[in-house]
């Protein structure tokens, strides 16, 4: 007899690849085969599936994985499987017994790696389906699971666990009720490099919440002199930006607000969204009607089993506002930490002609850099806050050890006197202290200036010298017809890259301690 299980040869870059021609089998003693056709038959097409049915249809492969969500095997032969978007439609007789087989030990916690990806991700998609868990809560531990297996591996398999898995969790969230928020689970995982800044818990400190932010913003401390100079100021400014954001999500919350809303606001058009994107996912789950609005802004609206969604989009200068709070939380650092060089942060991004919906936010320019300053400051308190527990009970100890310790420093004045060097011998000694001068840096800095001046254009090195000698520098960006803000704003740019700070001023001045250098 000829057997209708074929085997097929697969390209993986077409879909309709034809059947090679049949060949017989005896299948009489094999169940497992017998199990595979019928799992075959419950396409609608079952007689010729190959011509008119689609190798990825979601419904027939949630079908059959309904079908063999129990099965389990036990195959000593392993096969190669390398698909886009693996279905058991197109695997064969061998491919379908080493992917059982492997999820088999899976489920038994045996996960273990294969140089054939294609079966981890089919592993992916019955859980997405709820297939093989106990509950939404279960499949999300074992994605994260197998994420956190696979994540930083490399096969065959060109599939990206960080380019999917982030928006099939979030989708998760949508999809299935869950006990706890997206925000939460990602504050938990430490998973906020991956989200938008808006999916940050109030009380998140990880390094990893400034890296988004960062990501957001045209001003980069790791460019700093501030931090090139002293690497272990990154952190430091780090630590007091979380600081700075929470003071911000505070104001924000007095403005019954959400932080989300100064970056993202929402679109009044509905778009259809459809869950698990770049996976086979057929939605069975039957929902009740009803909406999700995440932290972000967007909302999804649920009815008659079809989503849609309501997206939140970036304000047209949001960028801008998040090189403000950077860039001002490092002003305020410098000054607190007595650093000779100045910088300074442009607020005009966050007045009404740049971000008009800050004012129907009810938030004013003058609110977030008072928040800033006050946050800078406390931070730093913080710092050289020292906190003394005293046992009353030892009290009277702690009095005996004092006044011994006192009477041992007790020294007669005559001794004292005697011990004290004459001025003459104060003068003596410190005007043979060495005088330590750091060539080096020295060095770097003029190579540094040097550099910024071959960088700069004729024009913006006039502007300079017309600066330097309080000339209309107004006047001359309108002869040239430059814009006075963008002519300052680009000589900023790069005095921040090769020296690592701005030199004009929002006064359109010359820093004084930066004058010498451009002479």
């Amino acid at each position: 007899m000829i057997d209708k299980f074929v085997e097929i040869e697969i390209n993986s870059t077409n879909t309709k690849s034809i059947p090679n021609k049949a060949i017989p089998t005896s299948v009489y003693d094999d169940p497992i085969r017998e199990k595979f056709y019928d799992m075959r038959d419950l396409a609608d097409n079952k007689n010729n599936w190959i011509k008119y049915s689609t190798f990825t249809d979601e419904k027939l492969f949630y079908k059959q994985a309904k079908f063999m969500e129990n099965f389990t095997d036990n195959y000593e032969k392993t096969a190669d499987l390398y698909m886009d978007t693996p279905c058991y439609q197109r695997m064969g007789y061998e491919q379908l017994r080493t992917y059982f087989t492997w999820r088999t030990r899976a489920r038994g916690g045996e996960i273990s790696g294969h140089k054939s990806m294609s079966y981890v991700l089919l592993y992916i998609y019955e859980i997405l389906l709820g297939i093989g868990v106990d509950n939404p809560v279960d499949g999300l531990e074992k994605l994260m699971t197998l994420w956190k297996t696979f994540g930083d591996h490399e096969f065959d398999y060109s599939f990206e666990f960080d380019k999917y898995l982030p928006q099939w969790i979030l989708d998760y969230h949508i999809y299935y009720p869950l006990p706890h928020s997206i925000e939460d689970f990602i504050c938990e995982h430490s998973l906020q490099k991956y989200y938008s800044l808006a999916f940050h818990s109030n009380h998140t400190r990880h390094i990893s919440e400034f890296e988004v932010w960062d990501k957001l913003s045209d001003y980069h401390i790791e460019k700093s002199i501030f931090c090139k100079d002293n690497p272990e100021n990154i952190q430091l400014i780090i630590n007091c930006f979380l600081t700075v954001i929470n003071a911000i999500r505070e104001l924000c919350n007095s403005k019954d607000i959400s932080i989300a809303e100064l970056l993202y606001y929402k679109r009044d058009w509905l778009i259809e969204w459809t869950p698990f994107r770049s996976a086979i996912f057929y939605p069975w789950l039957k929902q009740p009607e009803h909406s999700i609005t995440l932290a972000d802004g967007s909302t999804y609206h649920h009815k008659t089993n079809k989503w849609h969604q309501e997206a939140a989009v970036p304000h047209e200068y949001y960028k801008n506002i998040v090189t403000y709070f950077i860039k001002k939380t490092e002003s305020c650092v410098r000054q607190h930490a007595n650093f000779k060089r100045k910088i300074t942060a442009d607020i005009k991004y966050l007045t009404p002609e740049y971000s008009p919906h800050l004012v129907k936010l009810n938030i004013k320019p003058s609110e977030f850099e008072d928040t800033i300053e006050t946050a800078v400051s406390q931070y730093f308190k913080s710092l050289s806050h020292i906190e003394v527990r005293v046992d009353i009970q030892n009290l009277a100890r702690i009095r005996d050890e004092a006044q011994t310790t006192q009477d041992k420093l007790v020294v007669p004045e005559s001794d004292f006197t005697d011990s004290i060097p004459s001025n003459e011998n104060q003068d003596r000694a410190l005007n043979h202290l060495p005088v330590i001068i750091n060539e080096s840096e020295q060095q770097q800095e003029k190579d540094a200036w040097a550099q910024l001046k071959e960088s700069l254009t004729d024009i913006e090195k006039q502007a300079l010298t017309i600066l330097l000698n309080d000339d209309d520098i107004a006047l001359f960006a309108s002869e040239h017809n430059i814009m006075l803000e963008i002519l300052t704003d680009n000589i900023n740019e790069k005095a921040t890259d090769y020296i690592g700070d701005c030199i004009i001023d929002d006064s359109m001045e010359i820093y004084d301690e930066y004058k010498n250098f451009i002479i």
